[in-house]
């Protein structure tokens, strides 16, 4: 059966910090945005996004005079580091892909993080690649959400599909059923609890 996809945008004529948080009010999910600070009044958890801090060190280096970009050069090539990590393993599962981010995204965000925090006292004041280093730096908590997350998404989905088995239920059509009825009983999910499921 083909897989349905929906994408949705929505126009504001606004950049009122109002403008989001009205309109995502009760959200609490995971939101991946760029630097916009009205975002910050939302109750959603805010996920950096790199290929806006990428964005902001290509455009330093065109600012730089030809052989002076040596340090927007080191920010690049550890990015790309990165993005070759997701690259490869974007077919693993999530348990398999939070595993590798520990093991090898996590220390090449600490080398970097090192380095963006000793670059910014080199660097000069309102230069591009000080103003690239300021951005990676204030999305810094937002940046690295990716590998600290990840895990607690794990355990809840691991945690609900190790208690439908133990309550005699096929994981895979209980998690169907609960998507399914989950919409339809905004208050009180009592009943979509795994031991008070009828087996069938």
């Amino acid at each position: 059966m083909k897989r349905l996809a929906l994408c949705f945008i929505e126009y504001q004529n606004s950049r009122a910090g109002a403008c989001p948080k009205d309109y995502l009010q009760g959200f609490t999910g995971y939101l991946q945005v760029d630097g916009y600070a009205a975002y910050e009044q939302t109750e959603a958890t805010l996920v950096g996004c790199f290929a806006h801090a990428r964005r902001k060190f290509v455009e330093a280096k065109k600012a730089q005079p030809k052989g002076k970009s040596d340090k927007v050069d080191m920010a690049l090539a550890i990015i790309q580091k990165l993005y070759q990590i997701e690259t490869r393993i974007k077919h693993l599962s999530a348990r398999e892909k939070q595993e590798i981010r520990q093991e090898r995204s996590k220390p090449l965000l600490e080398k970097y993080k090192a380095w963006l925090d000793k670059s910014a006292l080199q660097v000069p004041p309102k230069s591009a690649p000080e103003k690239a280093i300021a951005y990676n730096l204030r999305q810094w908590p937002k940046l690295v959400r990716y590998i600290e997350d990840g895990a607690n998404a794990s355990a809840v989905l691991y945690s609900l599909v190790e208690t439908a088995k133990a309550n005699g239920l096929v994981p895979f059509d209980y998690l169907r059923y609960q998507l399914e009825e989950l919409p339809k009983v905004p208050e009180g999910i009592d009943h979509l609890l795994p031991w008070n499921v009828e087996q069938s």
